[in-house]
């Protein structure tokens, strides 16, 4: 009795609190852009950036969400990261932990998340869009393989992603031919075809 009333410390580190505060303020914000839509149906008629027909809450209320899908990417990678280093984990079990959690967040993504937002159940009937979790969830397989690169190249690849990615806009999928879908995937929002289901990349990864 005596030793079962001895506290046991645990070897796992305390969660980084502003990391948690961060995610909640992020969450908090993409939750006004979702009420919005409930809240003035006028919003749901035209584009909330639309200068010519927005009105000051509307607009911001959209304007701020721009720093929702960024912030959901950086503290994924800052959490790998995190789990890696302060977990004490190999950079192979790291690799597998991000190809399983990524697969899982694509797998919720065309399930349940895909009938609470748009009550669809069909693969058929409505295309299939792929949004945020599915960006992040294809991000972490990425990384899978990323993780193994020198910092300083990471680094390099990172900052070229974020400053130059907007060059390749006149880049489209045909010049491709059969590898279309992997433009697609990365960078255009095109439609791609597998066995009579239309997958929708709503959120192309490399933007």
């Amino acid at each position: 009795m005596a030793a079962s009333a001895i506290p046991v410390q645990s070897s796992l580190a305390p969660r980084i609190q502003s990391v948690d505060a961060l995610r909640g303020a992020i969450m908090m914000l993409m939750a006004i852009d979702h009420i919005r839509d409930y809240i003035a149906r006028s919003a749901q008629q035209f584009l909330p950036t639309d200068l010519a027909r927005t009105t000051p809450a509307i607009f911001l209320t959209r304007w701020i969400t721009h720093f929702c899908a960024p912030v959901f990417m950086l503290t994924a990678g800052l959490g790998a990261y995190l789990w890696m280093t302060r977990g004490h984990h190999s950079k192979a079990e790291l690799s597998r932990f991000l190809v399983s959690r990524g697969l899982w967040l694509i797998v919720l993504e065309v399930t349940i998340l895909r009938l609470i937002l748009l009550s669809q159940i069909s693969f058929t009937a409505n295309p299939v869009l792929l949004i945020i979790l599915w960006a992040i969830g294809i991000s972490m397989i990425a990384l899978a393989a990323l993780i193994y690169l020198p910092a300083r190249v990471l680094a390099a690849v990172s900052i070229a992603i974020i400053a130059l990615h907007n060059l390749l806009a006149p880049v489209l999928a045909e010049r491709f031919g059969r590898a279309a879908w992997i433009w697609d995937i990365l960078y255009q929002r095109g439609v791609i075809v597998l066995g009579g289901i239309n997958l929708r990349p709503a959120y192309p990864v490399l933007p």
